[in-house]
């Protein structure tokens, strides 16, 4: 059967007929050292579902696999993800052309490598493909039209022998305790493996040198279809729609009913001003919000989801006690050109390793695996040891890979410093950023100039955390330091305002924390802007006195028109000093905003007496903080 010209390109399969039967042999010895299965067995059952299924389609992503009639999956179903499709081309292309190579496609535990392994499995049978699979522990071989299993006896020589140019697909996800099998990378196979990042699992990379590459952490929008399509999704929206009317809540019978742990989880992370109305709501704040605990990783937010939120989050916050050192030598190990870990260490649940880039051409982060994840072990760190946390931001930082790493730690820092800073006289200084031709992209107006604008009081503060969906419920107070939940977080990391006497224009300060040259942030976030914005001046104009009558002509009095009120916004970008490029790119149409630089010396942080612990607020409103464990993109 000719493979389909959509899968590579047509100049390397034009004449290609790697899976016609007259190019193999396969001698009576070598076949009696395998049992064919008989046909009411999993495995020809599994093959007749899927070697005649409808795969033609020239782009078959998010195309759902449901019943795949083997248990691969939580669900027994998998979605085609766009990069499963990208991954397959680059597999079939390295194979036709340096089929003595093979292929290891590695990512963050829990990101579905394994089902690409399943997926390739179908799309090999539906082109009649020569095919070695190694799944639980046993070799099953897929030659012509049989199914056939290894024998005890069986060895590499037992085989059947592929013609010139032609070769046997080894497909295998090995399981960390488990040896790379000796069929599996036999020289008549090309090796395709699916496993987490742990040199120790792929050893056989060294003779061979496969093609390598890592999946993306998955998008929302992934997470969300394949959500829906679970067979468990039906299920699960009954006790959801009961859980969004309030009474519910309060049943115990209710809790004991269902998966306690995500409904307490989901009860906390509601706003509390006006709680969703519908399921549609309701789903997306508990998706995002099990994202922002757990990571973007599908078998963590399912199975917090659907079967055992308390379990999952048990697992996650067990990795809390990870060793400064260790966590340090994990993101280093990651950064490798074949990144690596110990794959049976708690490394994984704290750290995620992420392809930024292409298959092709992979670019490498490495983060923290979640937000919730971060704030729990920087508040451990900071507060055991504030000279190794600058120590790992100053290391972090010279890694390409793991400025996002260093990122996370630098946040909590700039916070705590700004907060309770160690010299209480005068303002911060701050450079003036602009942008050229009314762009949305804003630089140091002359990076070599010393020009500074006063303005930000460099003044201890009283924290407080708020929910943007609670605006309207926020107090807002003179130069106290408001920082976002961590469950709905706007896209801005803290505000001040300053409230002088009327009719003195109001003053808001939108902070930003980042270690990237180049920051970008959403329209999304300044939508809370404008609702802060709004809050400010409904608040203070409630506070202005009614204005004094004054007569007109005739004698009679009349009130004075009431001037509007004026808030200057101040939008500033906090990055560690001696960075050499910077760039803020704000939303497209935003009216000329005042922004500004604000850099912070790593060893002042350090020398800082900073006995204020940032113990945010937002632990009240999501127990996702203080009792278990995701990435919010930083740059």
């Amino acid at each position: 059967m000719l493979v389909s010209p959509s899968i590579v390109p047509s100049s390397i399969v034009s004449d290609h007929v790697h899976a016609d039967p007259v190019n193999w042999t396969w001698h009576n010895g070598q076949r009696e050292q395998w049992r064919k299965f008989n046909e009411d067995e999993v495995w020809p059952k599994f093959v007749d579902k899927w070697r005649n299924g409808d795969l033609d389609r020239e782009d078959p992503s998010e195309l759902f696999l449901n019943d795949l009639a083997l248990p691969v999956s939580l669900d027994n179903s998998l979605m085609v993800r766009k990069c499963y499709v990208e991954a397959e081309k680059l597999v079939w292309k390295t194979a036709l052309s340096f089929p003595g190579t093979g292929a290891i496609i590695t990512g963050q535990p829990g990101i579905g490598k394994t089902l690409f392994i399943w997926y390739l499995l179908i799309r090999l049978l539906h082109m009649e493909q020569v095919i070695l699979l190694h799944a639980g522990g046993q070799d099953v071989l897929f030659y012509n039209n049989g199914i056939y299993g290894a024998s005890r006896d069986a060895r590499t020589y037992d085989l059947p022998s592929p013609g010139s140019n032609s070769f046997i697909w080894s497909l295998f996800d090995l399981c960390p305790q488990e040896r790379v099998p000796a069929f599996a990378i036999h020289p008549q196979c090309f090796p395709v493996q699916g496993p987490s990042p742990n040199r120790d699992l792929y050893l056989w990379q060294k003779q061979r040198g496969p093609f390598y590459t890592v999946f993306p952490l998955w998008t929302l929008e992934e997470l969300r279809n394949v959500a829906r399509n679970s067979c468990q999704f039906e299920p699960f929206k009954i006790p959801l729609r009961n859980a969004i009317r309030i009474g519910y809540w309060k049943n115990p019978e209710f809790f004991s009913n269902t998966n306690p742990g995500v409904f307490k989880f989901l009860e906390e992370i509601f706003p509390k001003e006006e709680p969703p109305e519908s399921f549609e709501e309701a789903f997306d704040i508990l998706l995002n919000g099990l994202i922002l605990r757990f990571g973007a990783i599908p078998r963590q937010v399912f199975r917090a989801m659907f079967v055992d939120f308390e379990s999952v989050a048990d697992d996650h916050d067990s990795a809390l006690n990870t060793s400064f050192e260790e966590l340090q030598k994990a993101a280093d190990d990651l950064t490798r050109q074949d990144p690596s870990a110990d794959a049976r260490g708690p490394s994984h649940r704290l750290i995620s390793l992420n392809n930024v880039g292409t298959l092709a051409s992979k670019k490498l982060e490495i983060d923290f695996l979640s937000p919730v994840i971060a704030e729990k072990f920087l508040t451990r760190l900071f507060d055991e040891s504030q000279v190794k946390a600058r120590s790992m931001i100053k290391h972090f930082l010279t890694i390409p890979q793991t400025r996002g790493l260093a990122g996370s730690f630098f946040e909590p820092f700039a916070h705590r410093f700004i907060l309770n800073p160690d010299k209480t006289d005068g303002t911060w200084t701050l450079r003036l950023m602009s942008s050229r031709d009314d762009s949305n992209t804003f630089v140091l107006r002359d990076p070599e100039s010393s020009e500074t604008v006063p303005g930000f009081p460099r003044i201890k503060r009283q924290l407080r955390s708020f929910h943007s969906n609670d605006l309207s419920l926020l107090g807002l107070y003179d130069d106290v330091y408001y920082t976002p939940t961590i469950v709905n977080h706007p896209l801005f990391d803290s505000f001040v305002v300053n409230l002088p006497p009327l009719p003195s224009p109001q003053r808001l300060w939108l902070l930003q924390m980042t270690t990237s040259g180049s920051h970008k942030r959403s329209q999304k976030g300044y939508a809370v802007v404008q609702e802060i914005i709004e809050r400010i001046t409904g608040q203070r104009e409630s506070d202005q006195p009614p204005p004094a009558k004054k007569p007109d002509l005739k004698g009679k009095r009349k009130r004075k028109a009431v001037e509007p009120l004026s808030v200057e916004v101040n939008y500033v970008l906090v990055r560690p000093a001696g960075e050499k490029e910077h760039k803020w790119v704000l939303p497209e149409s935003w009216d000329e905003p005042n922004v500004y630089l604000l850099e912070l010396p790593l060893e002042d942080i350090d020398s800082a007496t900073t006995t204020t612990r940032l113990k945010r607020s937002r632990k009240k409103e999501t127990k996702a903080s203080t009792s278990v464990e995701p990435r919010s993109q930083r740059g």
